[in-house]
């Protein structure tokens, strides 16, 4: 993951330090929610989310939803059929590693 696609030429200096300072957090969130997804393909973000931590969903949702689409761009898993969440009761995208994907492929 690029910083420099983190923040806009027109943001604060402060936005450019924040990317670069979280470049390694993102890694690690993507790392782990590679092997929840290995676990649990075909998950939404929500019921993904709600399996690491029922307790803390609303936090665990956010990453889910912002690092899902980060590994769906870096074509290390793919988005898939749309159905009703088990969490949300809406429609949902449902999420997959894509095929030959390894977990320690980050």
């Amino acid at each position: 993951m690029d910083s420099k696609k983190l923040y806009r030429k027109t943001d604060p200096s402060s936005s450019k330090e924040a990317a670069e300072n979280n470049i390694e957090s993102f890694k690690s969130q993507k790392a782990f929610l590679l092997q929840q997804l290995k676990n649990n393909q075909g998950s939404t973000s929500s019921e993904l989310a709600y399996k690491i931590d029922p307790n803390n969903f609303y936090y665990w949702r956010t990453i889910c939803s912002k690092r899902l689409a980060d590994l769906a761009n870096e074509n290390k898993i793919k988005r898939s059929d749309i159905r009703s969440c088990n969490i949300s009761n809406r429609s949902a995208v449902t999420w997959y590693l894509n095929e030959g994907e390894t977990v320690n492929g980050l």
